[in-house]
């Protein structure tokens, strides 16, 4: 699990998932609709979008990013499953 990390957009290399920074300086997470985030959640979204993709077992993490997106994990499953994105 790797993300890459730019001033602008935040990839990873196991998910098609992304997250691009607005003109507004908020970010965007494609797996997340329109909610904006600052730039650490950004990475938290896109680290539990590597997560659930990757099937990590990171009970304890995924609760605590979970938690800093203010979703429970149960919702960052639905969402994620919900996604049109695939890689």
């Amino acid at each position: 699990m790797t993300l890459q990390i730019t001033d602008v957009l935040i990839t990873s290399n196991v998910t098609a998932h992304n997250a691009i920074r607005q003109d507004d300086r908020t970010w965007r997470v494609t797996w997340t609709g329109d909610t904006a985030f600052d730039r650490n959640q950004a990475v938290t979204a896109m680290m539990l979008a590597e997560a659930f993709t990757q099937r990590a077992p990171f009970l304890g993490l995924v609760v605590a990013w979970s938690a800093e997106l203010n979703l429970a994990p149960h919702e960052v499953s639905d969402l994620l499953e919900r996604s049109s994105i695939r890689r």
